[in-house]
């Protein structure tokens, strides 16, 4: 069952995950809340719910990069395998792939646990 609040731009009710979507930030969405239910503790608890649909949307990001940062480095791995017999860019396979590749999984983590 989705919550349904009406804004004032518009008469049509929007539930709270679209509102999360257009970037409203906590203050209004409690606002929105308080003028459409009045209820203090129901008001309370569909913010902590905002709070749970942001920090789902900050997790889904975070493990598409820590994915991406693997398939990087991954990448670097097969290249820098093939490449060993004619030794050309091997520095560059090896180091950079996996440096970007960490890099990009780390900003992932970061995302994922702050």
């Amino acid at each position: 069952m989705a919550i349904k609040i009406i804004t004032p731009n518009s008469s049509n009710p929007t539930d709270l995950q679209h509102l999360v979507k257009q970037g409203m930030s906590d203050n209004d969405i409690e606002f929105l809340l308080m003028e459409n239910y009045k209820d203090e503790f129901l008001v309370r608890n569909l913010m902590m719910e905002v709070k749970k649909l942001r920090n789902s949307h900050k997790t889904a990001l975070g493990l598409m990069l820590v994915l991406g940062g693997a398939f990087i480095m991954l990448l670097g791995f097969v290249f820098a395998f093939f490449s060993t017999s004619s030794g050309l860019m091997l520095n560059v396979f090896l180091y950079g792939f996996t440096v970007v590749g960490l890099l990009v999984a780390f900003g992932g983590l970061v995302k994922i646990f702050n």
